[in-house]
């Protein structure tokens, strides 16, 4: 695919043109639905990033003509917006949650230009408990789509055996081979059992196209996990509970049949400025940032040396020398 002529024109196009020529001929919409094309077409074409917004549109006219999936591209650093149309991808088994004040669609989580969304769907009441004190009636579950929103193409994920995390944080992996090509993708809930030393990786594969869960380890004993992120870094998956740390999972692509997930902890933090946090990856490394008072207000940026586990602090920044607004 690499030297065909048609292919270096169409990475200089935009998204929006190179969906509507996927229909100009069968030879068009080979190239553009190779994977190696699309890879290709993400990493080496201005802009090679785009900003999403995590909530995503819905058209709730079961009879319009609109198309399934749709992205209207903004060039960084403004928002993409994001639309799906659940009556087109949705089946006889389905019925979907569109009731005011329950986001219907989410941006779950991204991986080599590939997103996972999710939509609410009904299902029969059960109960959850969503904290220690309190038990809650749920009437919803989350329908799983993988999209890559070059091409609008997008696949269904079968409905997972056990509750997934309802907060949207679910990690998602996909995996690339030597020849550029993605050639397979993962999904994985953590899901511990609190008090003890052992936990569930309820992971979807695609190469087998089941949900299987996988017996792993906890190393927080009575800390109830809450677990915000999730991000991968050179082939591991981190899941992040910013209160106390990172449990990453280091082969998610191994094949473990029991994973020993490791433990790195952050840096000593005050506890008054817990939800003032982020950990991501950026510029090829993982990297934390936090808002900490200690007299002023101090913006913080620490570099995680992920082999050893430890953080470095790389940048330390007082509000009072940038910010001249009293408030």
């Amino acid at each position: 695919v690499k030297n065909i002529p048609e292919m270096k024109i169409l990475t200089r196009l935009p998204a929006k043109s190179i969906c509507r020529f996927k229909s100009v001929s069968k030879r068009w919409n080979s190239i553009i639905c190779n994977p190696k094309f699309i890879v290709s077409y993400i990493y080496g074409s201005p802009p090679s990033w785009s900003i999403f917004d995590r909530f995503v549109r819905v058209h709730q006219d079961a009879g319009e003509s609109k198309p399934e999936f749709k992205v209207q591209w903004k060039q960084p650093p403004n928002v993409s917006n994001l639309s799906v149309n659940p009556h087109r991808i949705g089946d006889n088994t389905k019925e979907f949650n569109l009731e005011s004040g329950i986001p219907p669609a989410l941006v779950f989580n991204s991986s080599n230009g590939l997103l996972l969304i999710s939509i609410k769907i009904k299902t029969k009441p059960y109960w959850e408990m969503n904290s220690p004190t309190n038990v809650v009636r749920i009437n919803t579950d989350d329908s799983l789509y993988v999209v890559n929103p070059v091409t609008n193409d997008w696949v269904s994920i079968p409905i997972a055996p056990v509750p997934i995390n309802r907060q949207g944080i679910l990690g998602f992996m996909t995996q690339v081979g030597p020849t550029g090509i993605l050639e397979r993708f993962m999904i994985v809930d953590y899901q511990p059992l609190i008090v003890s030393c052992f936990g569930t990786l309820v992971c979807f594969r695609s190469e087998t196209w089941k949900w299987e869960q996988i017996p792993a380890n906890y190393l927080l004993g009575e800390h109830i996990w809450k677990g915000k992120q999730a991000h991968e870094f050179d082939g591991h998956l981190l899941l992040v509970d910013p209160t106390v740390g990172i449990i990453a999972w280091d082969e998610p692509f191994g094949g473990e049949r029991n994973v020993n997930c490791q433990y790195i902890a952050l840096p000593t933090l005050s506890e008054d400025w817990v939800n003032r946090r982020c950990i991501d990856v950026s510029g090829g490394h993982v990297q934390f940032l936090e808002v900490a008072y200690e007299g002023n207000h101090k913006l913080k940026l620490w570099r995680l040396n992920y082999e050893v586990g430890e953080w470095s602090l790389v940048h330390e920044l007082c509000f009072n020398d940038v910010w001249s607004d009293p408030r």
